[in-house]
């Protein structure tokens, strides 16, 4: 994962594109291990539960919603 991670977090650099770093904001290294044990995220560590994905939009819109609210 953290070379995938490092290299999209480079190119939305290199390109001025805004990158949502859902590894970081999760928890980073072996956070899937806690998400499992508070039900947010299936035993496959890939897909969320249904309580999972509520927490996880609600953090992109706030992440959403910071970002325009720093570019006023």
């Amino acid at each position: 994962i953290a070379p995938l991670r490092q290299a999209i977090l480079d190119y939305g650099k290199n390109n001025s594109i805004a990158v949502y770093d859902w590894y970081e904001v999760a928890g980073g290294r072996g956070a899937s291990s806690t998400w499992i044990s508070h039900n947010l995220f299936a035993g496959d560590r890939v897909h969320h539960t249904h309580k999972g994905y509520n927490l996880e939009g609600r953090l992109v819109y706030d992440a959403i919603m910071d970002a325009l609210r720093d570019n006023k």
